[in-house]
């Protein structure tokens, strides 16, 4: 058992190497800038008035000078506030030991494949369509990008597969669910992630199989967890941190800030590629990452996901549970400010379903030894 874990492992790491090397993506040579932080001190990122030049740094500079910020003692409720901790620190951490903080999308880059492949194998019961899926993620151009991005996503899309694997498979480990949550909720600003915690929970009641006592256990748990990923602010203000007013400022944040001014913006760029900017000259431009898949992809489940809905009328199963993500999610985002990165959360479970469509002709036509 555990040699063929391991040789699975083993097949998924050169998947995702050739992957790289197909791309010309090398998160293995970076070293931190040292003026970094001098310039993130200046950067649109500060809310208070700065000694000079204000400079614009992107997501990828903030974050990792706010996570070595933070790996250096700073409080992280004073640096790019609007994101939870977690995964910064981990940036911040591996820049102090490493000074390449990619190395924290590389090793989450292994683990979402391993979970797609997890995921894939309980759903289908087979092998071929798990690496089949392992597969068309490990090649998708959005995928990649973050091997040399210090973005959250990344993070965020693995600890949703955890939280949806031990809520579908593990149901009654309610401390383990609520570590996941914990640590999910600290990932990246929980919007988002609270679609799913919502649409997962809701699918267990469909299943009668959502118990309120062991949800309320999760929720304690997972509020423990939330609050140490904060411990330094606690420590700081000796106990009277107020967590809850500071996730409704967050909150207040966002709707200022989220909220798209094109309807269905992210449905269009998920389906065309194409995006109207709401800065600047607000000039239609294209993505960057966009794939013709994505679209066929999103078709292709979508049918599969009606069929099985009108044929279980409506007793949903799980696999139905996995290929009506990519449709439902998407629209969540159309309410939101439309970004390519959002993307990576909903694109393993579309190409588990694409990989169980495509793999039985597929096999077919090989020839049989």
């Amino acid at each position: 058992m555990i040699k063929r874990e391991v040789t699975i492992f083993l097949i998924i790491c050169i998947i995702y190497v050739m992957a790289l090397i197909g791309y010309k993506q090398n998160p293995f040579i970076y070293r931190m800038d040292p003026h970094l932080i001098g310039r993130y001190y200046l950067s649109q990122d500060i809310t208070h008035e700065v000694d000079g030049k204000r400079l614009f740094l992107s997501d990828d500079e903030i974050h990792i000078a706010a996570g070595y910020l933070y790996a250096m003692g700073e409080n992280p409720v004073d640096y790019n506030f609007q994101h939870p901790p977690l995964i910064k620190y981990m940036f911040g951490f591996m820049t102090r030991l490493t000074d390449n903080p990619y190395l924290v999308q590389v090793m989450l880059s292994i683990v979402l494949l391993m979970s797609t492949y997890y995921l894939a194998l309980r759903i289908t019961g087979s092998k071929t369509v798990a690496m089949g899926s392992v597969v068309l993620l490990s090649f998708d151009r959005l995928f990649i990008s973050f091997s040399t991005q210090a973005l959250l996503d990344l993070g965020q899309s693995v600890l949703i597969m955890f939280y949806l694997t031990t809520s579908v498979y593990f149901r009654d480990k309610y401390w383990l669910q609520g570590i996941v949550l914990g640590l999910l909720l600290t990932s990246k600003f929980w919007a988002g992630s609270l679609f799913f915690i919502v649409f997962i929970n809701s699918y267990l009641m469909l299943r009668k199989q959502f118990n309120l006592r062991g949800f309320m256990r999760q929720l304690s748990v997972g509020f423990f967890i939330f609050c140490l990923v904060y411990i330094r602010s606690f420590v700081e203000q000796r106990g009277a941190f107020n967590i809850v007013f500071f996730e409704l400022k967050t909150l207040k944040y966002w709707f200022h800030h989220s909220v798209s001014s094109v309807p269905g913006a992210s449905l269009i760029l998920f389906t065309t590629g194409y995006l109207k900017s709401w800065w600047g000259a607000q000039e239609v431009l294209r993505a960057q990452y966009w794939s013709l898949v994505w679209p066929i992809g999103l078709c292709t489940t979508a049918v599969i996901a009606s069929k099985r809905i009108l044929g279980e009328k409506l007793k949903l199963s799980t696999p139905t549970l996995i290929y009506t993500i990519p449709v439902t999610y998407l629209g969540y985002l159309s309410i939101q400010a439309a970004y390519e990165r959002y993307f990576i959360i909903l694109l393993p479970y579309l190409y588990i379903g694409m990989a169980s469509i495509l793999t039985p002709p597929i096999m077919k036509m090989l020839p049989r030894r």
